[in-house]
């Protein structure tokens, strides 16, 4: 199981942070939530930079180690910047973990003993990285046996972190952003985004943003393809198609009405009005996104990693539900999947322990409970962490005893807007 444990960075005092299948993390504003996000996102796309800058050297044998050392240094200085006298401890797997810590106006990365046992010589790597140069060279060579090698340096890389994962996503908070760009903005878009690496200089959040728009125009591409949603399952005759029916299903429920995209824009189909998704609600266009990404992830069966900055922004109640909902079938869809949610929301939390209660429930009484909640959407407890950050630090929610969240950290709001209604009530008949 992986786990981050931070002390000292940006509002994060001390904190132990267990990452499983579902992670999911509650606190007031600028609390550190999004802090924490961040930072699982850089090292879980640490393969990403190593097969960035390996594969496009001249390269072949390296120290993996020292190779590592720089390009984390080099990337966590570009995305955070130099931040003093913290410690940061991701673990990947078992004992294998980085460290990557500053003191006196020196960053410093460290690994553990384990972490290259396995492949220290690295002669898979740099078998993997002769062999294309070689074909480089060769003028008769495919870009088919080109990208079979880098390929091959890719999963083997990926292997030195126990990645498993076929993407990764960070959703970003404010995505309605995202809506209403005119097809000549996106078409220069694409091209500067597509054919050319980030310069540097761009803040976290920027590389986020970019990160994320590029993923917008990949998913736009699918859905003209296919006419939306319906016709992607209606193409689908296979044991995915039943999900994908749930899915849209929980999409329209979010929407209220039905998704359209063509060649000219995007649209909310209402009954026989076409409202341009530009003008939809704000909540339709903060979900929109999200219920793409997630709808894909089904439909393709990738094992997929993402972030999801409040998947519950300006949303109705009974639509935080059904998102959360997709999420959670999105997720269960495979084994090696990891989905982690920041949120403001009690709601959320909720229904995260009614799909917890539901798989607890079910082993007992499975056909009862899953006229109530599909069988898709159940969460073992096992799957689940959440917290709660308040003062600098990560405090588990999870009630070891029940295996659900406790109901106490959902409570609590409510609590205190009932006792300011009773005290006040208290001084109306007291006066009386």
């Amino acid at each position: 199981m992986q786990k981050i444990e931070i002390h000292n960075f940006g509002p994060i005092k001390d904190a132990v942070i267990d990452i499983k299948p579902m992670l999911v993390m509650i606190g007031h504003q600028a609390s550190g939530k999004s802090t924490i996000a961040k930072l699982i996102y850089f090292f879980e796309t640490l393969p990403e930079s190593f097969f960035e800058q390996y594969s496009q050297s001249e390269d072949v044998e390296i120290d993996i180690s020292h190779y590592l050392s720089e390009i984390i240094k080099s990337k966590f200085l570009k995305i955070f910047g130099l931040r003093k006298n913290f410690s940061i401890r991701f673990t990947f797997f078992e004992d294998n973990y980085v460290d990557v810590s500053e003191s006196n106006d020196n960053l410093a990365v460290a690994f553990s003993d384990s972490f290259f046992v396995e492949r220290k010589n690295g002669q898979i790597l740099y078998s993997y990285k002769s062999n294309l140069l070689n074909i480089n060279k060769q003028s008769f060579s495919s870009v088919l046996e080109q990208q079979k090698k880098l390929n091959n340096i890719y999963q083997e890389i990926k292997k030195i972190f126990g990645n498993k994962h076929d993407d990764s996503l960070y959703i970003i908070a404010g995505r309605n952003a995202t809506v209403g760009y005119s097809h000549t903005f996106e078409d220069i878009f694409k091209q500067s985004i597509f054919q050319r690496k980030i310069i540097g200089g761009e803040t976290c959040d920027e590389i986020l943003m970019l990160g994320f728009m590029k993923h917008i125009l990949q998913m736009k591409d699918i859905f003209i393809k296919y006419h939306a949603f319906e016709g992607i399952f209606s193409t689908v005759t296979n044991e995915v198609r039943p999900l994908l029916e749930l899915a849209n299903n929980l999409i329209i429920s979010i929407l209220r009405g039905k998704y359209h995209i063509n060649n000219v824009g995007e649209y909310i189909l209402h009954d026989d009005i076409s409202v341009p998704l530009n003008d939809a609600s704000s909540g339709q266009q903060e979900a929109i996104r999200i219920l793409q990404d997630a709808f894909l992830w089904i439909f393709q069966g990738n094992k997929l990693f993402r972030i999801v900055e409040e998947p519950e922004a300006h949303l109705f109640p009974e639509a935080q539900k059904s998102t959360i909902e997709l999420l959670t079938l999105a997720l269960n869809n495979k084994d090696d999947n990891n989905l982690i949610i920041t949120t403001h929301s009690p709601y959320t939390l909720t229904v995260i322990n009614n799909l917890i209660y539901a798989a607890k429930v079910g082993r007992s009484f499975p056909q009862k409970i899953e006229k109530i909640v599909p069988k898709e959407l159940w969460l073992p407890t096992e799957k689940v962490a959440a917290y709660i950050l308040k003062d600098g630090t990560a405090e588990s929610i999870i009630d070891e005893e029940l295996g659900e969240i406790d109901p106490e950290s959902i409570d609590k709001i409510s609590e205190e807007i009932n006792r300011m209604y009773g005290k006040m009530r208290d001084i109306e008949y007291e006066t009386e």
